[in-house]
């Protein structure tokens, strides 16, 4: 007989800078579910301080102050061992909670559930939750029909919203009960027993999709992934980098290397390729109609990279971390997945997953100089990158060990044109 008992929870939180909202998020688990522990994985990097301010005055909640920004998955894997044994709570840390959760926490309790989420609602200036967020966007948006390539192709062309129930959207016309996608993770219960039966995260996703991927496996198994009928959670969509241009950049660039993963691992490598193919087409025909012209892009080094293993990925990110450091605008362009790239690179160099058949970093590109690897792929990627640029200056850099390896700090000038 299932058991419909609410289960104990622990509170996880991933924490990125933004200590206002993630201070109001903790109160609001303060206030709405005052029984339960609150665990918080800082992610904000070295150089950010204001969390660790705030751990030192909200000193009821668990606090890891790692310090290095390991990747959303990795932080939440790490939390939730510390937690062993208990159902939890993912919570983001731009996310305030309206409600107890009873219904959520009532449904991780059911046998055969392995994730539950309460629906996301707004607050009109202090009138209390409202039914619609928007005109477009429902409470209910928190849920996903199963991802394809022609849905995702359709949000970037069209707002997922207004498509709604067609093939093209992954959003569901009306509100569903069980859920044949995934949910999203503002608010996501997840029972332990489906944790420790399916494993953690997927730590190739680095910031977005791992909750998706693991929803998939979990319904490719047999368990139900269910959205409550409840009020839950008020969110904004990427409030922790809202007002940071690099980070806004870099989190947009990384949910489409994301879905192209999640592709990747439903429709092979090459469906995943189309995706990234159409997305940049589409962005280009979006800029053209917007604006009249492609524009010129602000960078001026391209490193391509033959995926984050290959034998050269250390050397090329050194060299890219390098550039960046001098003062030249770069973009490493991987021609896999991305893997740990964005944790060795920072936030100030542009990282895209790109087709080696089609190298282009976005519409209009203006850049002057290209440095690769010698693998097969990343030659051929950077004979096509260099089609139509008579200027470019092109640098290749042979595996570490080789006879022929040349110093990760040799700058852009130092370049060889007759290497590719």
């Amino acid at each position: 007989m299932a058991d419909s008992r609410p289960h104990p929870l622990a509170v996880l939180i991933v924490a990125y800078r933004s200590a206002d909202k993630l201070e109001r998020c903790i109160e609001s688990v303060e206030r709405y579910l005052p029984e339960l522990e609150v665990h918080v994985w800082d992610n904000s990097g070295p150089e950010s301080s204001d969390v660790r301010r705030l751990a030192s005055r909200m000193t009821n909640a668990h606090w890891y102050l790692n310090g290095e920004n390991i990747g959303f998955a990795a932080a939440v894997n790490n939390l939730a061992a510390v937690v062993s044994g208990r159902d939890f709570l993912l919570l983001n840390p731009d996310a305030e909670l309206v409600g107890p959760l009873s219904l959520t926490r009532a449904a991780i309790g059911e046998r055969g559930t392995a994730a539950a989420a309460p629906m996301i609602w707004a607050d009109e200036g202090g009138r209390g939750p409202s039914k619609v967020l928007s005109r477009t966007h429902q409470p209910w948006d928190v849920a996903h029909r199963r991802r394809t390539v022609f849905n995702a192709l359709g949000e970037m062309a069209v707002a997922a919203e207004r498509l709604r129930g067609t093939w093209l959207s992954n959003l569901y016309w009306s509100q569903p009960g069980d859920v044949e996608g995934y949910l999203t993770g503002a608010c996501l219960a997840i029972r332990r027993e489906a944790w420790d039966s399916l494993g953690p995260f997927d730590c190739e996703f680095f910031l977005y999709g791992e909750e998706a991927d693991w929803q998939t496996r979990a319904i490719a198994a047999g368990w139900r992934v269910r959205l409550e009928n409840e009020s839950g959670v008020r969110h904004s969509a990427q409030g922790t980098v809202a007002g940071d241009t690099m980070a806004s950049t870099r989190s947009s660039d990384l949910v489409h290397a994301s879905i192209a993963l999640q592709i990747e691992y439903r429709y092979g490598v090459r469906t995943a390729e189309l995706y990234i193919a159409g997305i940049y087409g589409i962005d280009g025909a979006k800029r053209a109609l917007r604006r009249g012209d492609l524009n010129r892009s602000p960078s001026d080094v391209v490193i391509i990279v033959d995926g984050p293993k290959s034998l050269s990925a250390s050397q090329l990110v050194s060299r890219a971390s390098a550039l960046a450091r001098e003062g030249h605008a770069v973009t490493v362009v991987s021609l896999r997945r991305l893997g740990a790239l964005p944790r060795e690179l920072p936030p100030t160099i542009r990282l895209l997953r790109r087709p080696w058949w089609w190298p282009r970093t976005w519409p209009g590109d203006g850049s002057t100089a290209l440095v690769t690897g010698t693998t097969k792929r990343e030659r051929a990627a950077a004979r096509l990158f260099r089609f139509r640029r008579r200027n470019l200056r092109i640098e290749s850099v042979e595996p570490a060990g080789h006879p022929d390896g040349l110093n990760p700090e040799v700058t852009v000038p130092n370049l060889d044109l007759e290497s590719i």
